[in-house]
């Protein structure tokens, strides 16, 4: 009699933890999935609008240094013109 209480108690236990695990244990692998495949989308979304952003940056970039020469080269003719008017100076 006692025996038979005993595993009663012990199915009437371990049943419901049994069923609980099943369903964490889906539910852990889903969200898994889940979140590797959003995961992945946020990935490539980073991805393309870095090489947008180093795609900009290189327009920039190209921007200045063909300005900062302009200036450079301006600023080279205006020496030699003015190391030309001393050269006569003197």
């Amino acid at each position: 009699m006692r025996l038979i209480f005993l595993l009663a108690l012990l199915q009437l236990l371990l049943t419901p933890a049994a069923v609980v695990a099943a369903i964490v244990w889906v539910s852990k692998s889903f969200l898994g999935q889940l979140l590797a495949r959003d995961l992945e989308q946020y990935k490539q979304r980073e991805q393309r609008e870095t090489e947008q952003h180093k795609k900009l940056l290189e327009a920039v970039q190209f921007e200045q240094q063909t300005r900062f020469s302009w200036a450079y080269q301006k600023q080279a003719d205006v020496i030699a013109a003015i190391y030309g008017k001393l050269a006569v100076a003197h």
